[in-house]
């Protein structure tokens, strides 16, 4: 009886929660869904895309890993995400709006299918988890599992600001906190300490943020080098490129070679097996391989490698700066691909702008002119050499 009761009860409540729906157009419905991650402190049509992903992401994750506590497969991940987002989504695409919830580089049709949107959600959600995790605010697990990753704050002393990196949701935040909060795409930077609005998390470095080496770009990449314990080479084992600064003067991915008509030295090596590329190091003596061994298992991110061997023939790579002044924009042409931990932090101060022909390069980094600073000093440190144009 108690339960048939309940039952009825909760008929009721469904009912008068669509009756209640029915008399709110779409763009009330978007500010109550707005309202419930968060974000209603400015009017739905300013909330940038990339904000809306993440804290649909971020709740979604939060809600079915019990606070933080267990692992979410993916599938159930991205459809409670669809759900969330849905009412904003089903606004900024409909016949009467000209906004759009999609990606920058995709345009929605108007009038698509039921099937066709759901694609797209789960889409835009895809890249919002892989721009999460390159952040920190999430992390992948084996097989198709995330959990949020514990909330902490790294001060950026060049712009005198916290980045919270984390899972926790912003709805969660202290309401003081949200109403100062400053989401920048994907990241959520406070202009005070978090501690004094009452979000109590532990601090990070920024370096250990980065997972950046302490050292020198080059004397790091040149310790990675030298402390490889080499074997006898046997000629004709591998179809082996160096990696030689001075074979091009703009390009990374031109910059290896097979002549081995090089000094006397240890140098990074890489050879094509098994459809992947496999990097040694290398000893050449009267341009022959003498010895040759394998690079450290910790060592994954072979390109701050890269940047540290060109450092250290001083042989930089450039990057193209525009300062759009009357945009407040900071505009970033890349040539080449950035080490993993320039990525995650370039990921939370901006974005990537697509390239209209499709093609990967150049990397056009997008970013508000207060992190200038910043980001020139974190390309000092990578030795890229910076050619910078106001306009």
């Amino acid at each position: 009886m108690m339960q048939s009761n309940q039952n009825t009860l909760n008929n009721f409540r469904a009912e008068i929660s669509v009756r209640l729906l029915n008399t709110l157009n779409s763009t009330e419905i978007e500010r109550i869904a707005l309202i419930n991650l968060g974000l209603a402190k400015e009017t739905g049509m300013s909330i940038p895309q990339d904000t809306i992903q993440a804290e649909t992401i971020r709740a979604a994750l939060w809600m079915h890993s019990a606070e933080g506590t267990q692992s979410v497969h993916i599938q159930k991940l991205l459809n409670s995400a669809k759900k969330l987002i849905e009412p904003i989504y089903e606004n900024r695409n409909s016949l009467y709006t000209n906004t759009s919830l999609a990606s920058k580089d995709q345009q929605v049709p108007d009038r698509r299918s039921e099937e066709s949107q759901i694609q797209s959600l789960y889409g835009l959600h895809r890249e919002s988890l892989t721009e999460l995790e390159q952040i920190g605010d999430i992390v992948e697990l084996p097989n198709g599992y995330w959990r949020p990753a514990p909330l902490r704050k790294i001060y950026l002393a060049d712009v005198n600001k916290w980045i919270l990196v984390g899972g926790l949701p912003t709805a969660r935040f202290p309401n003081d906190a949200r109403q100062v909060l400053e989401h920048n795409n994907f990241a959520r930077f406070c202009p005070l300490d978090p501690e004094m609005l009452g979000i109590l998390c532990p601090n990070q470095s920024l370096d250990d943020w980065l997972k950046k080496p302490k050292e020198q770009i080059e004397k790091w990449a040149r310790n990675q080098l030298e402390q490889i314990t080499l074997q006898n080479y046997s000629h004709g084992e591998y179809s082996l490129e160096v990696y030689w600064p001075y074979h091009n003067n703009k390009y990374q991915y031109l910059r290896w070679t097979k002549n081995y008509d090089l000094p006397d030295d240890r140098y990074l090596a890489r050879f094509e097996a098994a459809f992947s590329l496999h990097y040694r190091v290398i000893e050449i003596k009267n341009q022959k391989i003498i010895k040759i061994g394998e690079l450290e298992i910790g060592l994954k991110d072979y390109r701050r490698l890269f940047y540290g061997i060109d450092a250290y023939y001083k042989r930089p790579v450039n990057a193209s700066i525009q300062v759009k002044l009357s945009q407040q924009r900071y505009l970033v042409n890349l040539e080449n691909e950035l080490p993993k931990d320039v990525q995650r932090l370039f990921t939370a101060l901006g974005y990537v702008q697509p390239n209209q022909d499709g093609k990967y390069y150049p990397r056009i980094w997008h970013m508000p002119l207060e992190y200038e600073k910043q980001v020139d000093s974190t390309l000092q440190n990578l030795g890229v050499h910076i050619h910078k144009k106001k306009i």
